[in-house]
């Protein structure tokens, strides 16, 4: 595949849930809170997006580099999990706007779980020009489970939304963003194109479609805080703070680290 050079630049920003007034987040932590987007802030950044200049496109013409995909300042929109709200709040306000997003679904919640997608609901998605992904059967994270394991949460996730849809899922989403080479080869080995990590970044041409970088957006950001993601000063600051956590990760091991993580969100929260 020859990449398309003209495009340079792709930002890939990371959703999870969205709220509202008539729908409030059905979480019970602050650190679950913090990625959940109120639904009328959601839209009001579709709309900086095309003040911007900016064009939201689909994940599967950055991937195939087809020829319509703008020169400039295109931008992907991701959601992981697959919450109800995906379908109740982010899907009407992406039609109004014009535009599409790939929704990472954990396979085993649908029609299993309350406040995530029913099957229904997953075809719906499909149905307004959505694009689907797998997040695994039930979100564990891979580098902490055997190739047994590995290979469920992989292949069953795969073959049950393929069931669901009736169409190919060729797009998977690490959950909580945690891989090693391992988990990335037998990702590779069970036919999918690309993953989507939580690493910051930017894309670029001749990027790794098997470590795609994204930029989450998390709760109360700001306009103008939204309008500087897509700086390369905000990217840089964004990258140091992973990379202080990058490094806490190595030191106390990946389950001390979250334990940490949820810790810390209920003491204090941490803005950009």
């Amino acid at each position: 595949m020859i990449p398309n050079r003209s495009m340079t630049e792709v930002f890939i920003l990371l959703y999870h849930a969205l709220d509202s007034p008539s729908e409030p987040a059905a979480v019970s932590s602050a650190a679950d809170l913090s990625v959940v987007v109120d639904a009328d802030q959601f839209a009001g950044q579709l709309r900086s997006l095309v003040e911007m200049g900016r064009q939201v496109v689909s994940l599967d013409h950055v991937l195939t580099s087809s020829p319509d995909v703008p020169a400039t300042a295109p931008v992907v929109l991701t959601f992981d999990d697959g919450h109800r709200s995906n379908w109740s709040l982010a899907l009407p306000r992406l039609l109004e706007a014009g535009a599409v997003a790939t929704f990472y679904v954990v396979a085993g919640f649908v029609d299993k779980l309350p406040h995530y997608l029913t099957s229904f609901q997953l075809r719906e998605l499909a149905a307004g020009g959505m694009s689907i992904g797998s997040h695994g059967m039930s979100h564990r994270f891979l580098p902490q489970l055997g190739p047994k394991e590995v290979y469920v949460e992989l292949a069953d996730s795969r073959a049950r939304l393929e069931d669901l849809l009736g169409r190919p899922v060729l797009d998977f989403a690490l959950p909580g963003g945690h891989f090693n080479r391992r988990v990335i080869e037998a990702i590779r080995g069970c036919g999918y194109r690309s993953v989507a990590t939580c690493k910051v970044g930017i894309h670029r041409p001749g990027g790794d479609p098997f470590r795609l970088p994204r930029l989450e957006i998390r709760r109360g950001l700001p306009p103008e805080g939204f309008r500087s993601t897509f700086t390369r000063s905000k990217v840089r600051r964004l990258r140091l703070l992973e990379a202080a956590k990058s490094c806490l990760r190595k030191t106390c091991g990946l389950s001390a680290y979250t334990r940490l993580r949820r810790l810390a969100h209920r003491c204090f929260r941490l803005h950009r």
